[in-house]
């Protein structure tokens, strides 16, 4: 499966930064007006601007931050992602892809529990955690409990469900293995998270780091196929974003938008969300 064979490979530290450098240079065309209305910063004759990664962080999470816009989290709420729009005009269109769960659904591969795509796996564990079944008013509060058994240790009441318990289980196995040698590897690239990273270490936030760095380097992987994808086609990847990837589409180039999907879900194996707008703000929901 795709997944296994990235697993195996892997990008590498070289890799990740030839990704990350595709895509800055790919740059982020924008709505002058709106964009000095909102930031504090250049906007190249081109009517583009640039972003600029760094994975020399604690996690290997790469940061993005450019001439003063922190572009790993522009704001949701002011308009300002109003300002990112295509490069084509009305030929063009903003297309966002979304991974689902990204975090549990990694989780599921760390600890080898088996799970259908298209099930949804926060109805799954509350419906585990509640004894009956669930509705969507329910979801914020078992997403709730969910972290609370990733990041506070599995509550004895639901020690039962198979789930929470090997996932408990990797913890320990990999806090263990740390408090002996000072590191573990991350599962994909081999990567170290030292002691040197991780400062006041404890289990669940050894675990959390190895979280984001499996998630940069699912993503990654993916993305770089993508952009091999890509490459001498008129649509880009702009910006990554932990678990997630917005591209300015050329509308002729559509077609594309089914393939990028597959190579994203990674052999059917992660899900995902598919959202298209006219900018970075307006995109909205078309895929599931």
């Amino acid at each position: 499966m795709l997944i296994q064979i990235i697993w195996m490979r892997g990008l590498g530290k070289t890799g990740i930064i030839r990704v990350l450098a595709e895509i800055e240079s790919n740059g982020i065309y924008v709505n002058e007006e709106c964009f000095k209305k909102h930031f504090d910063a250049k906007i190249y004759p081109n009517g583009k601007v640039y972003s600029q990664y760094n994975i020399y962080t604690s996690t290997g999470r790469p940061s993005n931050h450019f001439d003063g816009v922190n572009y790993a989290a522009l704001n949701k709420e002011d308009g300002s992602r109003s300002c990112f729009v295509s490069r084509y005009g009305e030929e063009g269109e903003m297309v966002l892809i979304d991974y689902s769960a990204f975090h549990p659904r990694i989780i599921c591969k760390l600890v080898d529990f088996p799970m259908d795509i298209n099930e949804d796996i926060y109805k799954y564990l509350g419906e585990l955690y509640f004894k009956r079944k669930v509705a969507e008013y329910d979801m914020e509060e078992i997403k709730k409990i969910t972290m609370r058994q990733f990041y506070g240790g599995v509550d004895e009441e639901y020690k039962h469900i198979k789930y929470l318990t090997k996932t408990n289980q990797f913890i320990e196995d990999n806090w263990k293995f740390f408090k002996t040698n000072g590191y573990v590897l991350t599962p994909m690239f081999k990567r170290k998270i030292t002691d040197r990273h991780l400062k006041d270490a404890n289990p669940t936030k050894l675990f959390n780091y190895i979280l984001q760095a499996t998630e940069t380097e699912i993503a990654l992987s993916a993305i770089k196929l993508v952009n091999d994808l890509l490459r001498n086609k008129k649509t880009k990847s702009i910006l990554y974003t932990y678990d997630s990837i917005l591209f300015d589409f050329h509308k002729k180039e559509t077609y594309l938008i089914d393939e990028i999907m597959k190579i994203m879900m990674l052999g059917n194996q992660f899900p995902i969300k598919v959202y298209k707008g006219d900018s970075y703000n307006s995109v909205a929901q078309i895929y599931p």
